[in-house]
């Protein structure tokens, strides 16, 4: 029998702050620009930031990429292998 692992996934927030015509960032969980606990919307895992930037979109036009973490991961992709399970 073979068993899947996903090894690339991050999870991703929307930084949220009053003006809602500004511009909001989209930060992985490990970003050091990363908005505190109050200021961020949970988007989700994703395999990379454009699949983020694609959620957080759904819930604001006024989007963009951090470019402390996020700029190495726009188009990364999920890392699957296979492992033989012994019974």
């Amino acid at each position: 029998m073979v068993e899947f692992k996903i090894l690339a996934m991050n999870f991703f927030y929307l930084g949220i702050n009053g003006n809602p015509f500004e511009v909001s960032k989209v930060h992985a969980d490990d970003c050091p620009e990363i908005p505190p606990m109050f200021y961020r919307s949970y988007l989700g895992p994703f395999n990379n930031a454009k699949e983020a930037l694609r959620k957080a979109r759904e819930r604001k036009k006024n989007v963009a990429p951090c470019i402390e973490c996020c700029h190495h991961r726009l188009n990364s992709v999920a890392v699957f292998f296979g492992l033989e399970k012994s019974e």
